[in-house]
């Protein structure tokens, strides 16, 4: 497996997070749609990590949620990844190091 989508995988909740901070800057325009794809991964990603561990706190998680959740955390760190490998420097540099871009 990739080693950059595997330290993705392994400190998703703060890749995300970085993600959403990102957006709420003044974003480069230029890289606004590609941008935007990592943005709703990110967001797909949030909700379904929501919705599973409020599950999980009732002991009440599905089969489809566990999936779900795993599916969509999945689909973002590729999306971030290939932002990542093309827009090196977007990113606080304090990420990119901790996922090997620095």
């Amino acid at each position: 497996m990739d080693s950059l989508f595997q330290k993705c995988l392994e400190r998703v909740d703060g890749c995300v997070q970085e993600v959403v901070n990102a957006w709420a800057l003044v974003f480069p325009a230029q890289l606004e749609p590609e941008f935007k794809v990592v943005f709703d991964a990110a967001c797909g990603y949030r909700t379904a990590n929501d919705v599973a561990n409020n599950q999980r706190e009732f002991d009440s998680l599905t089969e489809e949620q566990a999936t779900r959740e795993k599916e969509t955390r999945e689909v973002f760190c590729k999306a971030y990844t290939a932002f990542l490998r093309k827009h090196p420097d977007v990113l606080n540099p304090r990420i990119r190091s901790e996922v090997g871009l620095a």
